[in-house]
């Protein structure tokens, strides 16, 4: 919304001011498209970096003890009291543990 409050033009401003939602369509016609192009740039921006963060979010955690247990199904890290990954509900078998 800041962008759009650097580029948009006062006039486009007053005719939404004055007229309401008529004044918006018609502001909306008159809009350059240095203005379209520039809005648009920074829609594509915002996609994007919410896309890297997701991936970056939901990609398996690295270890960041080379002694800590890891889940095998989802590489996250354990708790060694549980029977089962936290992270993605994995039974896990222990070594030493009889069925």
């Amino acid at each position: 919304m800041a962008v759009a409050a650097l580029v948009i033009p006062d006039a486009a401003y007053q005719a939404i001011e004055a007229r309401g939602v008529q004044g918006a369509i018609d502001a909306g016609a008159t809009i350059g498209p240095r203005v379209m192009v520039s809005l648009l740039a920074v829609r594509v921006f915002c996609t994007l970096d919410a896309y890297i963060l997701a991936v970056k979010e939901s990609s398996p955690a690295a270890a960041t003890d080379d002694d800590a247990a890891v889940c095998p199904a989802c590489g996250n890290e354990l708790d060694e009291e549980l029977e089962f990954c936290p992270w993605c509900t994995q039974r896990l078998e222990r070594p030493g543990e009889l069925d």
